[in-house]
């Protein structure tokens, strides 16, 4: 929820991030959230819903930043995409979704503006094909 702590992700990395949006943020917020899915070690976000593209585009410039002036090393490289349709979202993480150089073993869903459908999402996702 905007303005409350985000918390803490030790010992989960690397992992991969679902992240469903429902409503505009303040952006200085997506910034906060989207520097604290990289200081975290998410290394693919799957964004999906409205402003999925902002997200995108916050995860990467916060990637970009935190190597200004050297290449991203190839373990540290943020992907990332956007999607309209949770579907199509949830297809492309399952199936879709891989890292070139590290083995992403772990999944958290960012489900920012609604809650408690955590069970539906984990089942929706488990019954993709």
């Amino acid at each position: 929820m905007e303005g409350s702590q985000s918390p803490s992700l030790a010992n989960f990395e690397p992992f991969l991030c679902i992240l469903l949006t429902a409503n505009e943020v303040n952006p200085d917020w997506r910034s906060t959230i989207s520097a604290w899915l990289v200081d975290a070690g998410c290394l693919y976000v799957v964004a999906c819903g409205p402003d999925s593209s902002l997200w995108d585009d916050s995860v990467d410039m916060v990637n970009v930043l935190a190597f200004l002036n050297q290449d991203i090393p190839d373990d540290r490289y943020v992907y990332t995409t956007f999607h309209e349709q949770l579907d199509e979202a949830l297809f492309f993480a399952k199936f879709c979704a891989s890292h070139d150089t590290v083995d992403i073993q772990n999944l958290l869903f960012l489900d920012i503006g609604q809650s408690g459908r955590q069970q539906a999402l984990l089942e929706m996702f488990n019954a993709t094909d």
